[in-house]
């Protein structure tokens, strides 16, 4: 029961304080250093920032696909979701949910002459997971909607990744461009990742004719108990989880950012960038459950049968074999979901900026691309205000509002890609804020561009 109760706390944390993966905005805001995040050659306004522990950089948010929230609230009655409805509004053959989320523990960034030399320490939360629409359906109706068919339940994807990362980067300034590069240690905290699960299902067209199950696909755990009863004969010890099982260096990675920009003109600018290329090898508590590609027949029984003890047992112990695993212990590795940038930027006046931004991210088994158009105005020295506009998870209602403003050495800073949430939440498949306070001093002063 306790092993029950510790996954469960788990995966209602990767769902609630997890968060999901925007962006929009922050390749907007320039003067601040968590902007070079996208982009390890984005240079701050100022020589010198530090980030308030905890403070200064903190994200929350979720991506939906294939459904919206008006999907979910418009089939609750009395409390329960309406699944027979909720199937039928998908628009989706694949449904998911991304989730991203960041914290800074700390950073210090400092100019030196053309050089930027950066250090920081966050922790951060990936989670994605993909369900097909006949699973939903099937879940909703029951095997009988299905009589006579074969159907299957492809697409099924958890991969879920909590880990700390640990990054150095270094930019350089030229005449006409800049370069830079980060380099990150990454210490994975928990991990559940899924590979080629496939369910096809076979119900007989009338309630005389046997159905089948043929189930496929791995999973793979770390850091989390054990799932069965016993493991290579032994019976299983692990069913509890605490702060000791968590052993960051256990699980060691590596990955780099790599980024650059070039003045075309004195106030046309091209940006490029590669972000999180890389990977973590998992080595504590690992746990690896290997499904049975075999095909499991189920003829039924009669009401009487049913009221058999023995019957119930015998078919109980089937859907035991119809799940059963070869679980093994060893260690596995999982990558992150890279990201890549490309975007321009024109100065319309010293105090107007205009610019395009086309993102590329890995979502659910394929990468989508989104495309985002922003304006950004500066009031005195110490005050901005940037506004974009993106295509992004298949639809165009994603505005987005930034602002920073320095009072004295504090640098205060919030954002959000998708603020039409507001005025129409149902409608809603993004949302994703941003927000933090540095402590900064020193106006950097970028050198001329010609």
């Amino acid at each position: 029961m306790k092993k029950k109760y510790f996954i469960s706390v788990y995966l209602l944390l990767i769902f609630v304080a997890a968060k999901a993966q925007g962006d929009m905005m922050m390749y907007t805001m320039r003067e601040l250093y968590q902007s070079s995040y996208l982009n390890p050659a984005f240079m701050p306004s100022y020589n010198l920032s530090v980030g308030v522990p905890v403070l200064s950089n903190q994200a929350i948010g979720f991506q939906l696909g294939g459904f919206t929230v008006g999907n979910i609230t418009n089939n609750i009655a009395d409390g329960y979701l309406n699944l027979t409805n909720f199937s039928k509004d998908l628009n989706s053959n694949i449904v998911g949910i991304k989730l991203y989320s960041q914290t800074d523990i700390f950073h210090v960034n400092q100019q030196f002459g053309h050089y930027q030399i950066g250090l920081h320490s966050s922790v951060k939360t990936n989670t994605e997971t993909a369900f097909s629409k006949n699973f939903i359906g099937f879940l909703a109706e029951g095997n009988g909607y299905f009589a006579g068919q074969d159907i299957s339940f492809t697409g099924t994807n958890i991969q879920s990744t909590s880990y700390i990362e640990t990054g150095i980067s270094v930019a350089r300034e030229f005449e006409k461009f800049t370069i830079g590069a980060r380099l990150k240690l990454l210490n994975g905290i928990a991990n559940v990742s899924t590979s080629n699960i496939n369910i096809n299902y076979h119900t007989g067209a009338s309630s005389f004719e046997q159905s089948s199950v043929l189930l496929g696909g791995s999973m793979n755990t770390s850091g989390l108990p054990y799932l069965q009863d016993s493991i290579n004969g032994k019976k299983n010890t692990d069913t509890s989880f605490s702060s000791s099982n968590i052993k960051p260096f256990d699980n060691l990675g590596w990955s780099f950012d790599l980024g650059g920009t070039y003045n075309i003109t004195p106030r046309l600018k091209l940006s490029l960038s590669a972000i999180d290329i890389g990977a973590i090898n998992w080595k504590n508590r690992t746990y690896n459950y290997d499904l049975n590609n075999v095909d499991i027949t189920f003829k039924g029984f009669t009401y009487m049968q049913a009221k058999d003890s023995a019957t119930r047992v015998q078919f109980a112990d089937s859907l035991k074999n119809l799940v059963k695993t070869h679980s093994s212990q060893n260690a596995y590795s999982t990558p992150l979901v890279s990201r890549f940038f490309v975007g321009a930027d024109y100065d319309l006046s010293f105090r107007n900026r205009v610019g395009f931004m086309f993102q590329l991210q890995y979502y659910i088994n394929t990468y989508i691309p989104s495309y985002t158009f922003s304006y950004s105005h500066k009031f005195g020295t110490n005050w901005s205000v940037h506004t974009n506009y993106s295509y992004y998870n298949n639809t165009f209602a994603n505005l987005g509002l930034g602002t920073s403003i320095k009072w004295g050495a504090f640098q205060i800073y919030v954002m959000q890609d998708d603020i039409l949430l507001y005025f129409s939440p149902s409608n809603a498949r993004t949302a994703y804020i941003r927000f933090g306070c540095n402590l900064v001093w020193g106006a950097h002063r970028a050198r001329a561009r010609y």
